[in-house]
Parts: structure tokens; sequence; C-alpha cells
């Protein structure tokens, strides 16, 4: 049982023992349980995953599969997705997202059970895919920059917005890259995360 083993540690000694424990667990003929409250500890360090929220699981599976599919708000949150908006259903791939003012299309079916839609920040890209999924083109304007050690993080409204739309949403996008003329941002249809406003298991 390791309860936050990691976190007095400063970033070169933390990647170390993360290095550490993965050796001696593969040495380890038993289970072992991680408390933790980083993202990516659970994903270097954890087959499966157990989301907990108010003492009731949120979501539950192998870790790869709940960052992929994280099924509800708070799932999504802890996985690291910064961007959620209500939704309205508008057809089977369709919705609006209404705090953004926006229409999406996606391309997982939206059910009843759908309240909200989560975009991860690097899920945006500044040029249109060439895959088969379907895109979603946004027009954008950029309040706010800021720039980390390895990233950018861009903080922008839709610029058509509408039905009232308040929200602010974050793209993250590598540091050296020049992000002053992008006034428009594209989003597969694949990375809109369709969830729920909770699932206790």
């Amino acid at each position: 049982m390791l309860d936050e083993p990691f976190s007095a540690l400063d970033a070169f000694l933390r990647e170390n023992m993360q290095i550490e424990l993965l050796r001696i667990m593969s040495e380890y003929d038993g289970d072992t349980i991680l408390v933790t409250h980083n993202r990516d500890e659970v994903y270097k360090l954890c087959e499966n995953l157990l989301i907990m929220e108010g003492g009731r699981a949120e979501a539950r599976g192998k870790t790869s599969e709940v960052f992929s599919d994280p099924t509800t708000v708070t799932a999504a949150r802890i996985t690291g997705c910064k961007n959620f908006s209500e939704i309205k259903r508008l057809s089977e791939h369709r919705l609006f997202a209404t705090d953004w003012g926006i229409e999406l299309e996606t391309a997982k079916r939206i059910e009843a059970e759908h309240t909200h839609v989560g975009v991860r920040a690097h899920d945006f890209s500044r040029e249109r895919s060439a895959g088969i999924s379907a895109q979603n083109e946004i027009a954008i304007i950029a309040e706010t920059v800021i720039v980390s050690p390895f990233e950018r993080t861009v903080l922008f409204r839709v610029a058509n917005g509408s039905g009232g739309a308040r929200g602010t949403i974050q793209w993250m996008c590598d540091r050296n890259e020049d992000v002053s003329n992008t006034d428009r941002l594209f989003l597969n249809a694949d990375d809109i995360l369709l969830l729920t406003s909770a699932l206790h298991l």
C-alpha cells in the first residue's frame, strides 16, 4: 500500500524514484495499491485505475481505457481534461456546447444520459486533419498566453459563439509554437469526450 509516496520530492528525485518503483514492482509477485492525486504517476505506474469521488467509485478499468474514455466529468477532470461544457443533444452525433456557444460533431453516439462534453487541451490542432473523422472548425479569440518550460497554454473564447457563450477554453501546444496569428482551431470528432455528471459504480 503506497499513499502519495512521491508528494514531498522534487521533480528530478520523483522521476528517479518512480523508475525504481517500477523495477521493484516488476519483481514483486503480488498486488500493489497506489493512492495518488497525480495523473502522471497513475499512468506510469498503474495497470488498473479506480477513481473515487465522495467515497464512491466514479470510474474503473484499465488505466489507458479510463483515460481514453473517462465517462464522467469527475473522472475526466482527474485524468487531466481541462475544458468542459454542458450540452444540448441535437442529433445522434451533433451537440450544442452551451458554455462555448458552438455546435460540435462527435464520432461517438450521443446518448440521453450525456450531460457534458470534455476536450483535452492538447487535442486542438491548428490544421484540419486529412483523416476520415469529421472535423470541427472553431474561430477563436486568444485572451491570455501562458508560457511554461516545455509548453504554451492559450486561453481563448469562441469568436462566433452563440447562446450566451461565456466559457474560456484552454489550448496547450509546444512552447516554441508561434500562436500569435492563430484565429481558428480544429478538433477531431474522435477527441470529443461525452460525459455524464456522475456515474457511481
